[in-house]
């Protein structure tokens, strides 16, 4: 491809471990070599978990500078009986082979850093992983300048423009993150997010011009991992970080059990709140059933996806201080909905540009008013004095909502 000259191979695990460095041949500064060692140590812990935990663990190729020794490329003779293979193109003549090594090259990893180094920590936990192989494609190297500035370009094209996988990816394909998993299944199974009920736009927001949605698939999921783990754990289920649960799939049972923890709570919200009841009622032949919740004008807060997410929020903090959705949810119901009166008006709704604001800080103050009004956040000065600064007023100016 291009000017390269390339042979795709296999290799094993323990050969990748004893030959593979990392891309440092391209840099002559010792910092920066050092720099390149620093970026790969988190994720690569990661990797080696993987592939000691998953049994149906998989890479795709690793790109691999070579440069030193005396590589040879040993052909391959293809049959000349047509009666077992058809006649080959003059252009494919050669390209089957074995590319043999005299142990005496310099190999280092230019696109696959992390998975080389991941593959090395694996092995020092479990050596029977030696001879597991993995697709490897060399490519010729130079240590010239001009091969080194040429080297460098492809590793910065390789890694530059490698996408990572967005969470829409994740919510639609991953089968080890169980809040994925019962993203899917609630969109199969729950009437709240059945047909146009729910936006699978791949941001957090929602289109302007979509007027059917209750939310979207992205806030959904974000709701579902805020959750899970304070069920999970009070269920004494979880033993290790959430991040690192959610990358090797549980027994059914758990995800079953941790599904009907979701739409319970779900269920419990739908039946507090009134609104959303209505809106379930609507006929699915009924256009713009969203409009009267979400409009120009604001509308109702758990029809905005930031909303949906502070209330989702404020609920977990409840359930990690001991309390349920039972005693806390009609709690919340009673709080003000409507995004363009107080204590939303400034905080999360401007009125003037009739837009949401979205800020973090926001979203935190927001939750912690949630808290306070149900009786769960003693901090009234200092909550007072945030919730002041976001309007952009003095704490004197403005009084906290009160309490349910």
């Amino acid at each position: 491809m291009g000017d390269w000259t390339y042979y795709s191979t296999i290799m094993k695990f323990k050969y990748i471990s004893e030959r593979v460095k990392i891309a440092e041949e391209i840099h002559e500064s010792t910092k920066l070599k050092d720099f390149i060692q620093r970026q790969l140590t988190p994720r690569a812990k990661e990797i080696s978990e993987y592939l000691i935990n998953q049994p149906q663990r998989f890479f795709n190729s690793l790109i691999v500078g070579l440069y030193g020794g005396d590589p040879q490329w040993i052909e391959l003779k293809i049959p000349e009986d047509r009666n077992i293979l058809p006649e080959f193109p003059i252009s494919e003549t050669g390209i089957l082979g074995y590319l043999k090594l005299s142990g005496e090259e310099e190999l280092f990893a230019l696109d696959g850093q992390h998975r080389v180094e991941g593959i090395k920590g694996a092995l020092k936990s479990n050596d029977g992983l030696s001879d597991e192989e993995i697709s490897v494609i060399f490519i010729g190297h130079k240590r010239t300048p001009e091969g080194k500035e040429r080297t460098r370009r492809l590793f910065t094209t390789l890694n530059r423009y490698a996408k990572p996988v967005n969470t829409s990816e994740i919510i639609a394909l991953d089968e080890d993150d169980i809040a994925a998993i019962i993203t899917r299944d609630l969109i199969e199974e729950y009437s709240l997010f059945s047909n146009d009920r729910l936006s699978l736009a791949k941001t957090l927001s929602i289109p302007n011009k979509d007027k059917e949605c209750f939310t979207n698939i992205v806030t959904l999921y974000k709701s579902i991992c805020e959750l899970l783990p304070v069920y999970l754990k009070k269920e004494d289920i979880i033993k290790e970080s959430w991040n690192k649960f959610q990358k090797k799939r549980p027994p059914q049972e758990i995800i079953d059990k941790a599904k009907e923890f979701i739409k319970q709570l779900l269920d419990t919200i739908i039946s507090n709140f009134t609104e959303i009841r209505e809106y379930l009622s609507l006929d699915d032949s009924v256009k713009d059933k969203a409009r009267k919740y979400r409009n120009e004008k604001g509308g109702h807060i758990l029809f905005r996806p930031i909303g949906l997410l502070t209330y989702i929020k404020a609920i977990k903090s409840a359930l990690e201080k001991g309390n349920n959705c039972e005693e806390i949810i009609p709690l919340i119901s009673k709080i003000e909905t409507d995004i363009s009166n107080e204590p939303w008006e400034g905080l999360f709704w401007e009125t003037a540009q009739n837009r949401m604001i979205t800020g973090a800080e926001n979203q935190k103050v927001a939750v912690n008013l949630i808290l306070y009004m149900i009786g769960l956040n003693k901090d009234d000065e200092k909550l007072k004095k945030s919730y002041a600064s976001l309007l952009n007023k003095s704490s004197e100016e403005v009084s906290l909502p009160g309490k349910i």
